[in-house]
């Protein structure tokens, strides 16, 4: 039986989530989203079978990284069901699966202070779902699954897998890592009305290292490239795809924040999560840069074709784009 509860979640915010509960046992399976929460207790993920058992009560109280899980994948799985009108990662209603408390024997990290320290999450391919990693500060754990920024950026991640499936190499590489990224920061902002008001960072409010991890405003604070001209084929050789998504990021938030003469903002969030999802349904799996801004302007003049402001919004498009070294040819 599907019942709703209220627990605390890692960052001590009180959250509603659904729960199956049988015999007075529950776990955390919400079958109205067909979410569902394991638990793979500190073992590597590749040594394990996952997804782990599913995060449950008892034992009282309920795991916070486990609520905080829940509750931030029932948010995104919202989102991506009434603003996107898609069904699951799949698109027909398929299972959204996390796990938490992961390790992964297979990488060492440096900067790990912890055995139980994993500082990273994401989308595995193979297993089709995500694992979140684990940070320790100010003397205790906390799961990447704390920050619904996060969360999200995996979550859509998991999108592309059933529609681009862009490669995880070049360009194309540096798209998956900027589009789960500008997903991410209009999800969680999406319940501000005033874009003024929007925070542009990845990672809040989750204390990775004690700030965030990326911002699309502002892509140099976290050391990521913000213009073509500081481009680096060698971070793509190696997979740091992050450094060189800094540069769409940029675009993007170029492409946000743009206004009209009067000074109004010429989008809002709902318009922009469609231009971007069309976008990136119709791009290339070995997309670049270039066929990226095409493919956002042709899903652009399709969204506001109707709009008085359509020439003057595609306009802006083009220059979000030339801002960061990325012209029209």
């Amino acid at each position: 039986m599907q019942i709703t509860v209220t627990a605390i979640d890692e960052l001590g915010v009180e959250r509603q989530i659904t729960c199956e509960e049988t015999d007075q046992h529950r776990h955390l399976y919400d079958s109205n989203l067909n979410i569902h929460t394991h638990d793979l207790c500190f073992r590597c993920w590749r040594l394990n079978d996952l997804p782990g058992s599913y995060a449950s009560n008892p034992p009282e109280p309920w795991s916070q990284a486990a609520i905080s899980a829940h509750a931030n994948a029932a948010q995104v799985a919202g989102f991506i069901k009434t603003v996107l009108g898609r069904n699951g990662w799949d698109g027909t209603g398929g299972r959204y699966i996390s796990s938490i408390n992961v390790l992964d024997s297979y990488i060492f990290d440096g900067q790990a202070t912890h055995p139980h320290e994993l500082l990273n999450a994401y989308w595995l391919p193979a297993h089709q779902q995500v694992v979140f990693g684990q940070k320790i500060f100010n003397h205790r754990l906390y799961s990447f699954a704390s920050s619904i920024s996060i969360v999200a950026h995996e979550f859509f991640h998991g999108i592309n897998h059933y529609t681009a499936r862009l490669e995880g190499r070049s360009q194309s590489g540096v798209l998956n890592e900027s589009y789960a990224d500008i997903f991410a920061i209009l999800m969680t902002n999406f319940h501000l009305p005033n874009i003024r008001d929007w925070s542009w960072e990845i990672g809040e409010p989750f204390p990775h290292y004690g700030f965030p991890i990326r911002n699309i405003r502002y892509p140099e604070l976290y050391n990521h490239a913000n213009h073509m001209d500081q481009y680096s084929e060698s971070r793509d050789e190696i997979g740091d795809f992050y450094y060189n998504a800094g540069i769409q990021n940029r675009a993007a938030y170029h492409i946000i924040t743009a206004k009209d003469q009067a000074g109004n903002y010429l989008f809002d969030a709902k318009s922009l999560a469609k231009v971007f999802y069309r976008a990136l349904l119709t791009l290339r799996s070995d997309a670049d840069l270039n066929e990226s801004r095409e493919k956002i302007l042709m899903s652009a003049a399709s969204e506001f074709r109707n709009d008085a402001k359509r020439l003057l919004q595609q306009e802006k498009i083009v220059e979000a784009f030339a801002a960061v070294g990325i012209p029209v040819s």
